[in-house]
């Protein structure tokens, strides 16, 4: 592990109060992303020593939303390396968690980092989001979270049919969203939507949260 990746998960550690077990995920994790990295791209080469400061820091705040995550079934839409969905999982171990992405080489990442984790009651689906919103077999999730992988009228697009009534999208967005906004209420006059900030990450980050009604 890169030594400010190391030093930045020894912080993590006291600032969340982790257990062993979670220091012991977190720092595979860390190492399974780093070794993977220099095959495929999986987070850009500049975020590498970023991986626990902003990546990880930025997945466990979906944990400040006020959402509920004990026990429950919930997607990561876009999953990409993990994020947010391995960080959640690793501080909730009830969650019910399955990752969606549709590139094939960051699920067989994802299906490595369940398997050397341990992690039970987890999926790893290789589908793009709008397809699989689709199938007649499909899943439904009280949460659906994502990290910035589109607009937000879209991300809704396809999340509505993957929640249950009374399910919500969280969606973590960065800058000024106001323009995304008034897409969403054009296009989803009667949606359900709400802003939370998540200024404790030192930006200007926020949640979407959207209910589906």
């Amino acid at each position: 592990m890169l030594l400010i990746n190391k030093k930045n998960l020894d912080t993590l550690a006291i600032d969340f109060n982790l257990s062993q077990k979670q220091y012991s995920q977190f720092s595979a994790f860390v190492e399974l992303l780093e070794q993977w990295n220099k095959k495929t791209n999986l987070v850009s080469r500049g975020d590498v020593s970023k991986i626990v400061s902003k990546h990880i820091r930025e997945s466990i705040a979906f944990s400040k939303a006020d959402i509920i995550l004990e026990n429950i079934c919930a997607l990561d839409l876009g999953a990409g390396a993990g994020f947010p969905g391995v960080p959640l999982k690793i501080i909730v171990p009830s969650l019910k968690l399955t990752l969606l992405d549709s590139r094939k080489m960051k699920t067989l990442f994802l299906r490595q980092v369940v398997q050397e984790l341990s992690f039970s009651g987890t999926d790893v689906i290789c589908e793009r989001a709008e397809d699989y919103s689709t199938f007649p077999d499909r899943q439904e999730f009280d949460v659906v979270f994502c990290r910035a992988v589109a607009k937000t009228e879209k991300l809704w697009l396809w999340s509505k049919d993957l929640l249950k009534d009374e399910g919500v999208l969280v969606a973590q967005k960065g800058g000024d969203v106001s323009d995304e906004m008034n897409q969403l209420k054009r296009i989803f006059p009667h949606v359900s939507v709400r802003l939370k900030s998540s200024s404790h990450l030192g930006d200007d980050r926020m949640f979407i949260i959207i209910k589906k009604n």
